[in-house]
């Protein structure tokens, strides 16, 4: 079998220059075989390194050329074109979130599956060298049991034309950062039998702030804070029955941000783990899995535990 061939729609995506293409161009089984950018205009890093330049995602999509479309546009668009992907046999990497609500992506899990075609988000926390290593730790009881988780990413977004501030194109607070706060809770807790919601501010029609209160059963509990309109703050702590256990930098990783700080009862411990780029491994996981490899870590089913939670706490809203 040739290499893997990868379809880029939004070429001129941040995070897509930023960490995804580079991911790919290191990953020896796959190849960049076109891309589709409708407002970046020649210094383009994929324009530079002469990958073919498409006039249309849907002209890409139909060329027979790729194999896989990596989606990086306004989270509007992304099941437009999961959905055409999918109706051409082609497998999807799409940016978080990949819908806006669980009825979308339960159209997709649904089409996906019958179709036998991968689809996955692009979420790669949980591809990090330290996630895993925590979870490891939480799971072998290393500060006893687990009772409350405490997450908050909040960050000051530019008031400029950002799809994020446009309800139209998917914006908001909840649907950007969501996924980091509530992924690693449900991983531990399961779904939520009541929440709460004790700040909730809009900028128009999108939530620019909030932040809400999650009960589990046997009297668990956690707490989550996503904001557009706050000084930059990444937390994710972990406090069990024997000692917390805290990460710097939780969702966004540099290569230097690869230690776990465990406070434990008359105890302090630093675990430094193997720097990694969590972009690079989620690729090489999904074109492992792809290959029939192996399973992913963070499958479509995942992706909708999420969404169904982040849409409890959406129709919840003042």
């Amino acid at each position: 079998m040739g290499k893997i061939r990868w379809g880029i729609l939004g070429g001129a995506s941040f995070v897509a220059n930023q960490a995804v293409i580079p991911a790919l161009l290191s990953e020896p089984r796959s190849i960049i075989s076109g891309f589709v950018s409708l407002s970046g205009g020649k210094d383009l890093l994929l324009a530079k390194l002469g990958v073919p330049r498409f006039s249309s995602y849907e002209a890409l999509i139909k060329s027979g050329q790729v194999d896989v479309i990596y989606i990086a546009l306004p989270n509007s668009l992304h099941k437009h074109w999961i959905d055409s992907a999918v109706n051409h046999n082609i497998s999807v990497l799409c940016e978080k979130p990949i819908s806006l609500d669980s009825s979308e992506l339960k159209e997709v899990l649904v089409a996906a599956k019958s179709k036998k075609i991968l689809v996955r988000e692009a979420y790669m926390t949980p591809f990090h060298s330290r996630v895993k290593q925590v979870r490891r730790l939480i799971n072998a009881l290393e500060i006893g049991d687990i009772n409350y988780i405490d997450t908050e990413f909040s960050f000051t977004l530019p008031m400029n034309n950002n799809y994020r501030w446009h309800k139209h194109l998917g914006g908001g607070a909840l649907a950007d950062v969501g996924i980091y706060l509530v992924e690693p809770i449900i991983d531990k807790f399961g779904f939520p039998t009541d929440v709460t919601i004790s700040e909730f501010k809009k900028y128009g029609n999108i939530d620019i702030c909030v932040k809400a209160k999650l009960v589990f059963e046997q009297g668990k509990t956690a707490t989550i804070k996503a904001s557009f309109v706050d000084i930059e703050s990444q937390k994710l702590m972990y406090y069990g029955t024997l000692g917390q256990i805290s990460l710097d930098r939780p969702f966004t990783p540099s290569l230097s941000d690869n230690k776990i700080i465990i406070n434990r009862v008359g105890a302090f411990e630093v675990v430094v783990c193997p720097p990694d780029d969590p972009y690079r491994v989620m690729v090489a996981s999904f074109v492992d899995e792809l290959l029939g490899q192996v399973r992913s870590i963070y499958s479509l089913d995942r992706s909708l535990e999420v969404q169904l939670v982040l849409d409890q706490i959406i129709e919840i809203r003042p």
